[in-house]
């Protein structure tokens, strides 16, 4: 229910901002929460602008950086605005998504999630000049942190990304071939390449003659075809 949810963040915020408490840490972490929540309301009701608003709100609090369980929540919600930001899908807002990548590195360290995020947007948008920078920050992660990493070989993060953004084909790609198809068949904007691609991983013999309709260059869809004959 985004209305409640919105009506008792917004309430919270009333009593504590301003208040003597500010200061008081575990009161900042309830002030970045119902900012956070705020800005997810707006975000999935459509209400992008003021979604924006908050994330940008939300950044002022960086220097919440008391401990290492501060840090990562921090670090997730960087992430978490990047992504928002990104999707927004201007390029003003696509900036600003690596700009606070950036700034994040800059004022806390890198981390794998940060550096991944960026390296993601960097190659989608094909900022050649971001990705040395990325490929530093990988090259020099720790690697008793890369040895400990708890996201490795873990759909959780695509799955929390397809929640978030359901239409993302590229989401889905990491998670199911069929629902893949079904997000592709319906984005008007899904090239054919892409369309025979997906129409192919799914396997059946009509959805592969139909991707080889599609793009009669899928070397891919070829070898599929043959394996029914």
């Amino acid at each position: 229910d985004y209305a409640a949810a919105l009506e008792n963040s917004e309430f919270a915020l009333d009593i504590l901002e301003g208040s003597a408490d500010e200061s008081n840490e575990e009161v900042m972490k309830i002030i970045l929460s119902a900012r956070v929540v705020i800005g997810l309301c707006h975000f999935f009701t459509d209400g992008f602008e003021q979604s924006l608003e908050q994330f940008r709100l939300i950044l002022t609090y960086q220097e919440l950086n008391g401990s290492e369980e501060d840090k990562s929540v921090l670090e997730k919600l960087i992430i978490l605005i990047s992504q928002v930001l990104y999707t927004y899908d201007k390029e003003d807002t696509k900036t600003a998504a690596v700009d606070q990548l950036f700034t994040y590195i800059e004022n806390h360290g890198s981390s794998l999630l940060v550096a991944l995020t960026m390296g993601a947007i960097s190659l989608v948008e094909n900022l050649d000049d971001v990705l040395p920078a990325v490929l530093d920050d990988l090259k020099n992660l720790n690697l008793e942190y890369l040895i400990s990493d708890t996201h490795r070989s873990s759909n959780k993060p695509w799955q929390r990304s397809a929640l978030m953004f359901p239409n993302d084909y590229k989401t889905w790609e990491n998670l199911d071939d069929r629902l893949t198809l079904e997000v592709t068949s319906k984005t008007s904007k899904t090239s054919t390449e892409v369309l025979s691609k997906s129409l192919i991983k799914c396997g059946t013999l009509r959805q592969i003659q139909r991707g080889l309709f599609l793009n009669q260059t899928n070397l891919v869809g070829y070898k599929a075809l043959k394996a029914f004959f």
